[in-house]
């Protein structure tokens, strides 16, 4: 359950985890209030960034960045220097 090495294999700081997570929170816990208000009055739409679809490939894109930024790839494929 605690991984003391979490941060380094990930290759973040601190900061750069702790912003990360609480960016994807933050995120979420937008997306939650709005489907819990279109759940009671579904007339009010979901912007689509916010809806289940929306979230699902935000989480999906930034798993990916953060995947090959522990293989210390760039975006683009090419290894790290």
């Amino acid at each position: 359950m605690i991984d003391l090495h979490h941060l380094k294999d990930n290759r973040v700081s601190y900061r750069q985890h702790m912003s990360f997570a609480l960016l994807i929170c933050l995120r979420m816990f937008v997306s939650a209030m709005f489907l819990l208000m279109h759940s009671f009055l579904p007339i009010l739409r979901v912007p689509k960034p916010l809806s289940i679809g929306g979230m699902s490939n935000y989480l999906f894109d930034q798993d990916f960045v953060r995947r090959e930024r522990a293989l210390g790839l760039d975006l683009d494929g090419t290894q790290d220097s």
